[in-house]
């Protein structure tokens, strides 16, 4: 009877850590779009370029990243396939990412989440819009990269 009970247990302490890692991805996935969501509201409301008001923007999340790194986990999970030219379209400001992987993008990704958060700490004039939007872009490309969905080029 006790080498059942191992089995179960070690079968119980596998599935723990299946859900625990989907739960982790998941909220890593949530977090991007949140973040996405976030900038989209903040570039919306922004003034046009012409004008040279600043860029209200939230601090940007960054828990769900912080958790999976400190798990262990490798972030290459979220998706095994590198970066291709078919997800980003042919958009040439992408061209330098081609052929990295998902922790480098992601890696990357939160850096500029890191620096744009500092950078609303400070309380300088400073119009964030550029980085904000290029933050942006960046997020989009890591969220087709993850959901494997191709962006989209106007006119097409």
């Amino acid at each position: 009877m006790a080498i059942w009970h191992e089995l179960y247990d070690i079968f119980a302490r596998e599935r723990q850590h299946r859900l625990s890692a989907n739960a982790e991805r998941e909220a890593l996935v949530f977090e991007i779009n949140q973040n996405l969501a976030t900038l989209a509201d903040a570039l919306s409301a922004h003034a046009p370029s012409g004008v040279t008001s600043g860029l209200s923007l939230a601090p940007l999340l960054h828990a769900a990243f912080d958790q999976f790194r400190q798990s262990g986990r490798s972030l290459n999970t979220l998706q095994s396939k590198k970066l291709s030219r078919k997800i980003y379209a042919n958009y040439a400001e992408f061209e330098r990412y081609d052929g990295q992987d998902t922790r480098s993008l992601i890696n990357n990704a939160y850096l500029r989440v890191h620096r744009l958060n500092s950078l609303l700490k400070q309380s300088t004039s400073n119009d964030l819009s550029r980085r904000a939007q290029s933050l942006f872009r960046f997020l989009m490309l890591l969220n087709a990269h993850i959901q494997q969905q191709p962006l989209k080029q106007k006119g097409r």
